[in-house]
């Protein structure tokens, strides 16, 4: 219903951080608004640029129907390698049906 305003809504929003332990993966699960906009051309390539709006609905879409509610709204973790993920310990209350049957463990980070 949106896509000819230019406004998309992503419903997974991930972000990788590199440090010197390598490649952190941080996924976040909710509703997040970017707008789109044309930025030129790179040969026969159209370049766009995707700009955070915020997690609310912009103003300009007022009259449009509210996307419809998700279930993991609110779920964020970071991968850690390709079997293990780390949660902090309020998502994991809060989400701790996702969980069932599998393996989890407390996680401390030493401090010092």
């Amino acid at each position: 219903m949106i896509r000819g305003t230019g406004y998309y809504l992503k419903p997974i929003h991930v972000v990788v951080k590199h440090d010197t332990s390598g490649e952190k993966k941080y996924i976040y699960v909710g509703r997040y608004w970017w707008r789109v906009v044309y930025v030129g051309k790179k040969g026969k390539t159209s370049r766009v640029k995707w700009i955070y709006v915020g997690k609310e609905k912009p103003a300009e879409l007022k009259d449009y129907p509210d996307p419809p509610s998700h279930i993991l709204v609110g779920f964020s973790f970071i991968v850690l390698n390709d079997k293990d993920i780390l949660v902090r310990e309020d998502v994991f209350k809060r989400y701790r049906w996702i969980f069932t049957g599998y393996e989890y463990e407390e996680y401390r980070a030493e401090k010092g």
